[in-house]
């Protein structure tokens, strides 16, 4: 996670930007226009950072050729006159 001017950036391992948090640096100011507070942000960023662990680093990922598996489950069922 790193600080930006506005708001709060999420990088991967390789440094690819994977989120943007906006934010106004006044309370005053967030809840005027109704966006993120600084606290906000930091805490969203945050949280957004830690999903790869919270999820199991990855265990959700399909395994290769599985979605044609899937098809192949489904495939009897599906009407190919249509």
């Amino acid at each position: 996670m790193k600080r930006l001017p506005g708001g709060f950036k999420v990088v991967d391992a390789n440094g690819q930007s994977l989120a943007y948090f906006y934010a106004r640096e006044s309370d005053h100011d967030a809840n005027t226009v109704g966006v993120l507070t600084m606290a906000e942000a930091r805490r969203l960023a945050s949280n957004f950072a830690k999903l790869p662990e919270l999820l199991g680093k990855g265990k959700l990922k399909p395994k290769r050729g599985l979605a044609m598996e899937k098809f192949n489950e489904i495939a009897p069922t599906v009407d190919r006159r249509e």
